[in-house]
Order: structure tokens, then sequence, then C-alpha cells
């Protein structure tokens, strides 16, 4: 451990023997590559924006408090590509927004950085959690999940659509443009937990208490349960087709272990894995039912638990789940859009208008009733673009406000004089570690969770073929077609992994990896290892709803004492954060390029005196010291 004897400023308190725990916080700026974002003519964000703000200043001006100051440009700076892009500025980054005297730069720093690769990589992390995303299932890969949610946010799909692809998903998910089968093939032979997660994320209504037995808490009964998973009822989600079955048994005989490997990745890949079947909307009630409102093992009819009950019923759509994607996605569906503007809301503002986000209740009354329904009505007018929504949210005086040091209690109203003091995710430390370490983070691929042919951990024919192109291929093979594919396909794979080989060693004859793993956290695995960087800093495992936690711990204390921070970012000789040290002209040059680099921010006059009392510059490693130093601070964990 670095032998550190300076203590910094209150703005740059060390964690000597503390947890990292709270206070300060800090900025941000600059321009990120994107293209120029596409306006609705007719709608007017920017009055949009001011809107917003007047709700507040009126709930302000009638409590009689005082709204907080606009923050700086640092703390912007920071603050704006943590929240909408998940990584700090680089160091370039920041010294171009902070040099800029354009007076509309905030705005035009918005634009692009919506516009910008790292927002889609930060909001997948952010709908990865709460669709408890995972890479594989029973040792079956879902990159076809983790594709189509990137492509959907890449392509700024809007909210109503995404929701409905997922609610109406049927297919193979290799089969091009039926990624979305992941949401059903996450709660595989569980319809009504699949039920009961699709009204707690999409309506903020939570039902499952229901499946046994009628609701405690709210007024919903079982039998309102199994109307709504009637809704969804019928769907397959194995295929037990007479192909699958064949092919398995005859597996069993082989002796060629390649050849089993190979064709049972096939089969559980393209056959196994899919949805299917049309729901009639009838379900059978459990034969412990217990109420006097129906039989056990009765036939009911689906049925919505709330307004518009009234169901389109046009003939083309027998399946009920386009009536129930219908329904759900509906506007006048009175909390869908609700839900989705106070879930967006508090991801900008760290507070929703009505907490807990999906936990709402015929009674539950928002903290600022006005402003959400206003916010209500933006969703629709912008037409579920949540790209489009952010940016009024992002652009906003009171998103822009200093840091509001007083969290408000649970249960209790939050007025946002000031945006409130939050602490990195996991995802957002590690990212934002990678920014110092690796140049252009946000165009680096870890050759993780795409479309490529994989063996035994390998990618193969690169290039030459993909999942997608390969399911076109095996679709509607008979048994005797597959093992002749198979026979010929694991021909060429061989071959491949042969011409491989010398790319596939080092020089000192070691094998490499072909994967990079200094990537950003949406380019890795879902979950992260349990021992990884990630995992120790709260990253969900997917298990739940919206399960990741900013919680410390003294063995993220430790990590970032010795781990990532020292090992990869200070010691490694190929860092940005070490390279852009070593260029440095002088010593007051290099205390300016650690601040910006890691806290966003020049130096206070105080911290100046306390490093040049503290540090010796004639010393080596005092700039590594430092920069140790501003890492393992509050400042850079809090923003």
């Amino acid at each position: 451990m670095r032998d550190i004897r300076f203590s910094l400023s209150i703005s740059l308190h060390l964690v000597c023997l503390v947890l990292i725990s709270s206070v300060a916080s800090t900025s941000h700026a600059a321009g990120n590559a994107g293209a120029a974002p596409k306006h609705q003519a007719a709608f007017d964000r920017a009055a949009a924006s001011r809107k917003v703000d007047e709700f507040i200043a009126a709930q302000l001006h009638k409590k009689q408090i005082e709204p907080l100051p606009i923050s700086s440009d640092e703390e912007f700076l920071r603050r704006i590509y943590l929240d909408a892009i998940g990584r700090i500025p680089t160091l370039d980054e920041t010294r171009g927004f902070l040099s800029s005297h354009n007076p509309n730069k905030r705005s035009q720093l918005i634009d692009n950085l919506l516009q910008s690769r790292g927002h889609v990589s930060h909001e997948y992390n952010f709908w990865a959690d709460i669709l408890r995303v995972k890479d594989s299932d029973d040792g079956v890969g879902r990159a076809f999940y983790v594709l189509w949610i990137k492509e959907s946010l890449a392509n700024n799909k809007p909210y109503d659509q995404f929701v409905r692809e997922l609610i109406t998903s049927s297919g193979c998910g290799w089969e091009r443009g039926c990624g979305a089968v992941g949401y059903y093939l996450r709660d595989r032979a569980m319809p009504l937990d699949n039920i009961a997660n699709t009204m707690r994320i999409f309506t903020g209504t939570r039902i499952a208490c229901a499946q046994c037995h009628d609701h405690p808490h709210d007024r919903w009964t079982r039998r309102q349960m199994y109307e709504m998973a009637a809704f969804t009822n019928n769907l397959s989600t194995l295929d037990r087709s007479d192909t699958f079955l064949k092919i398995g048994k005859a597996e069993q005989a082989l002796s060629d272990r390649e050849m089993q490997r190979t064709s049972q990745m096939i089969r559980t890949t393209f056959y196994r894995d899919r949805v299917s079947g049309t729901s009639d909307g009838k379900i059978a009630l459990p034969a412990d039912y217990q109420y006097d409102d129906a039989k056990p093992g009765q036939k009911i009819t689906a049925h919505a638990i709330f307004e518009p009950v009234n169901l389109p019923q046009h003939e083309t759509k027998a399946d009920y789940r386009q009536r129930f994607g219908d329904w759900l996605t509906s506007p006048d569906n009175p909390r869908f859009t609700k839900v989705i503007a106070n879930r967006l809301w508090k991801r900008v503002m760290r507070r929703g208008l009505i907490e807990p986000v999906d936990d709402l209740h015929d009674d539950t009354k928002a903290s600022h009733p006005e402003l959400l329904a206003y916010l209500t009505q933006l969703m629709k007018d912008l037409h579920y673009d949540m790209r489009a929504y952010v940016e009024v949210l992002y652009n906003t005086e009171t998103y822009q406000r200093a840091v509001d040091p007083n969290e408000a209690s649970d249960g209790e109203s939050n007025d946002y004089r000031g945006r409130l003091l939050a602490r990195m995710s996991a995802e957002q430390a590690w990212d934002s570690l990678l920014t110092l370490m690796v140049p252009n983070i946000d165009a680096v691929e870890s050759g993780l969770n795409k479309s490529t042919v994989y063996y035994e951990g390998r990618p193969v024919l690169v290039g030459k073929t993909d999942m997608y192109s390969l399911y076109e291929q095996v679709k509607n093979n008979t048994p005797e077609q597959h093992w002749a594919f198979l026979t010929g396909e694991l021909k060429k794979i061989k071959e491949d992994l042969k011409a491989q080989e010398p790319a596939m060693k080092d020089a000192k004859g070691a094998t490499k990896s072909p994967y990079n793993y200094n990537a950003r956290a949406s380019e890795l695995y879902n979950p992260a290892p349990r021992n990884h960087f990630l995992r120790t800093f709260g990253q969900s495992t997917r298990e739940f709803i919206e399960a990741g936690s900013t919680s410390s711990n003294v063995t993220q204390f430790l990590s970032m004492f010795n781990g990532v921070a020292e090992q990869q970012v200070l010691q490694n000789h190929d860092s940005e954060l070490r390279r852009h040290l070593q260029s440095s002209k002088s010593a007051t040059d290099a205390c300016d390029i650690a601040f910006l680099s890691v806290l966003s921010r020049q130096p206070t006059k105080e911290e100046r005196d306390t490093i040049n009392a503290s540090l010796n510059p004639k010393e080596s490693k005092w700039n590594l010291d430092l920069a140790w130093a501003l890492l393992n601070s509050q400042e850079f964990m809090f923003y």
C-alpha cells in the first residue's frame, strides 16, 4: 500500500481507515462524438424544461424553501457524463468543455451524449437490471436478448413499442428480429411469475402475492391474478418437437464427443429454446383454489384488472397477447405511462415523485401530483421517446442545481431544491476506472455477447457465418439432414480453430484469451463472476428486479486501495492516466492533470497548498501518489 502522508481538504478527504460512504460532489463537461439529435419540430423541448422548473419553483415557493444555486460547470460536467453515459469524462473532454465560452454548451453537450454509444451502454445496464437479463440459462447463451435490447436502445425505439415487442414475442431468439423472446425465456415454465414481473415493471402493480391467495395489502384477488395470467397462457418456452427428441436420443449413442457437444449446442440453442403457441385467453384455476367466486379447475377468461377493461376485439388478433399488448401500452392505461415517467424522473433526479417506483396503489399520491401529471402527458406528447424525455429533464434548472446534502428519509417528500447526491453504481465505477485506463473506451468491444458462433469458448467462423445465419441453415432440417450438416460444419470449425492457433499465442507461447475484458460493463458477462470488481461494488445477480446495490463494504475499500485502481490504472504503463501524468511539463501541470482526470475539476488553492506541503515533486512517483489519493477520496465515488 502506498505511504501517503498528506491529507487534502474536506472536498478531497482521503479514505484512510474509513469506508467510502458519503459527502462531496463533483463536476462535468466536454463534447462527445455523436450525430445531431433528431428533434420533433412540433414539440418545444426547451419550453417543456421550463415548465418542469415552474412546477418545482411553485412547490418551493409554497413551502418557503430557497432553491440551491446552479451548479458550476465542473460539477455539471461530471454529473451529466455519469448520468447520461455512465462514466466520468476523459481529460480531453473535460478540458474541451471547461475552456468553451459557448453559452449553449450545456445543452449541446447533453445532445451529444444522448446520441453517443456511451448512452446506449449505460442504458443497457439500467434495463438489464430491471429485466434481470442473464447471459445464459442452463448453459445456453442468451446473447440474442442482449443484442435485441442494445439494438432497441441504439435505435431509440419508443418505449411503448419496446414493451409491446417483449410481450408479443415468438420464435427462436436467433431468428432475426426475435431476440425479445428472451423476456419469456427468462421465466421459463413460470407463467405466473412472468405476469407478476410484467405488471410490476410496466404498471408498478405488485400482484405476485395473489398467486396463492388474495393480496393482503391491496385489492387484488387470486382470481384476478389468474385472469391476468390468461393473457399469456398456453405459451411454450420449451420445444419438444420430434426433431428435438430424435436428435437428443441419437446423441446419447454417439462415441464422438466433439460431434455430440456440437449437436447439443445446435439442438438446445435452435430447437429447444423458442417461444411458441397462441394464447386463447383461457386458464384453469388451480386445484387448491379456495374462494367462492369460482371452483377449483374452472376455466376462466382473460380480463384486465383495471381500466381500460374493454379490450380491442380485432379478428386479426386471435392471440390474446396482442390484446394484452394493446391494453398494457395504451395511453389510456392509468399506470403504464405514469410508471415510466416516474421511473425516468428518479433516474435523473435520484428520487421518484412516487416511491417505490413499482408499488402503486389506488390511493398512492405523488409528492408533486401536478408535476407527475405533466410528466405523464409529456411522455405521451413525445410519443414515448425516452431519450427526448430525459433530454427535457437534463436541461432543467432543477437538474442543474448544486447538490442537496439533505436527502429525504423514506416516506418523506423531497422538494428538489437541488439534485440529490448520488454514489456511483458498480457499472459507473468500473466504466470510470476504465476511462482512466483505455483510450476511446466507448468504442471498445469485448468479443462477448455477440452473434458470433462459439465453440468450446472460442469464437469461430468469424466473418463467414454467425448465429443468425446458422439458424437459417438449420431451422428446417430433418434429423437426417441435421447429422449431414453437422459433419460438414464441425470440419469447418476445426479447420478454423487450427488456423487461429498462431494468433492465440503470445510471445512466450502462452495461450491468449480471444476476449477483451478491459471493456465497459455492458460488454462483459451478465452478471459478472462473483469475485469481479462489478459484483464487489454491488452489481445485481439478476435474480430480482432492480437488485443492484450502492452500499459500501470493506471489500470495496480494499479493492480500491490495492486492486483495479492501483494495479491497472496507476501501475499500468499503458494506462491513459499514467501516460498523461508522465507527459506533464511541471509539478503544477501534473497536479492539474490528476484533478481534471479523476475529479473533472481544477484543485483549489487550499488543496494546492496542502499538496505542496505534503509531497515532494522531486520524488519519481509523487504524481501517482496524488492520483491514488484522489481515486480513494469520497469525491471520486460520489457525484
